[in-house]
Order: C-alpha cells, then structure tokens, then sequence
C-alpha cells in the first residue's frame, strides 16, 4: 500500500487535474464504479482512455503498476529508478494513448512502452544487486513457514537472480519478457522487432547463457 501511495503521489505531479488514482463519481456513482470497472478489460480500458477519457488510466494502474516496478527492478534498477520508470511509462501510455488502436493488443504495448522508456534511462553502470528483494518476492506464500524449504529456494533463488543479472540487457530484457505469461512468441517478436523464428532462437541461446551462468554460481556456492 505505501508503495502504490508513493507513486500516487508522483503522478500527481505530473498528471495534475487529468488523471486521478481513485475512482471518479463523477462518471460512476461510488456504488456503480467498483462493480463496474473489473468488468472492462485493459484493452477496452485504454482504448477509453485514447478517446478523451484519461481517468480510466487510475485503473490500469491499479492493476499493472506492481508488475512494471518488478520488471525494471529485475533489469537492474534500483527502487527510486523503478519508481521514476513505472511514473514515466504511464506519463507516456498517456501522452501517446491516441496512437492505441482498437485492434491493438494492452499488454504488449504496455511493454514496448515500458522498454522503451528503460531504454531512455539506460546507462553503462553497473547493475544493482537486488538478489534478496527479487528472491522473497517469488516465493510462495506457504513455503515461508517452512525453514527447510524456505533455505532450499532463497538458495536457489539467489543463484538464479545473480545469474540473470550477468546476462547482457537485451538477454536479461528478453528472458523477464519470456515469462510474462500474456505475452506469446508473437508478441516477444513485434518487441523486439524480428520474427518469431528469430525470438525463439534469440530466446533459446539466453537461456543457454543464463544456465551456464546459473550452473557457475552454484558450483562457486558449492
């Protein structure tokens, strides 16, 4: 909760009298709009917003501002980046929403947005570690109460995280891509502007690397 107020409060800044983060009684009654909203898709949601509707952007953010922010932070980047990448993606998805187009597909665009704005930020430094932090965020709920199984995979976890972070930033971008289950091979290929044989293949040599990496980091561990 603090961290979705925290990044309200950014966009504020930016967004001013045009999008609020709460639901708007001005077009749903407070009665009508949570009841109502669930029901429109991310796609019919943006394309009300490429028609002149702006505030309906409050629940796409609702939505997906968490899984950009575990995105750009698995690139390497640190909490206060990610924040500022999850605030400009939205800044963007706004400011180019008239290019949404009704056969458009929500989830690959909100990406292409989303890389597009890491691209801009990106830089030679080096990658910040954020092993444990990106470890305890996917471990299972009930995995937690078992000291045993929770060493086993905070290990294992650790490893893969480090592995992933000497990848190079087109692989690393491409692995995270992967596993975004809305996102198919198809949509991995309009991305990164090639065709699906060549994604596969891009894809397929990645994981090869991120397993010779992840392989090196459990015989240093061992």
């Amino acid at each position: 909760m603090a961290f979705r107020n925290h990044l309200r409060r950014k966009a504020y800044i930016f967004f001013g009298n045009n999008v609020t983060f709460e639901p708007s009684p001005s077009i749903y009654t407070q009665s009508t709009w949570k009841a109502h909203l669930p029901e429109l898709t991310d796609h019919e949601l943006m394309l009300l917003v490429s028609t002149g509707k702006p505030q309906q952007l409050a629940e796409l953010f609702t939505r997906h501002h968490r899984k950009l922010y575990n995105f750009f932070r698995k690139l390497g980047n640190s909490p206060v980046v990610s924040e500022d990448l999850v605030q400009e993606t939205f800044i963007r998805m706004l400011r180019y929403a008239s290019s949404y187009k009704e056969s458009g597909q929500f989830i690959p665009w909100m990406y292409q947005v989303a890389r597009n704005s890491a691209a801009d930020n990106f830089s030679d430094k080096e990658y910040e570690d954020i092993t444990d932090e990106a470890v305890l965020a996917e471990i299972p709920a009930q995995t937690l109460n078992n000291p045993e199984l929770l060493q086993a995979e905070v290990e294992t976890g650790q490893q893969l995280q480090r592995a992933l972070l000497r990848l190079p930033h087109d692989k690393r971008e491409l692995v995270l891509l992967s596993r975004i289950r809305e996102l198919g091979s198809a949509d991995l290929a309009q991305l990164f502007a090639c065709s699906q044989s060549v994604i596969k293949v891009r894809l397929h040599r990645s994981l090869l690397l991120l397993r010779e990496y992840f392989d090196e980091e459990r015989q240093g561990h061992d």
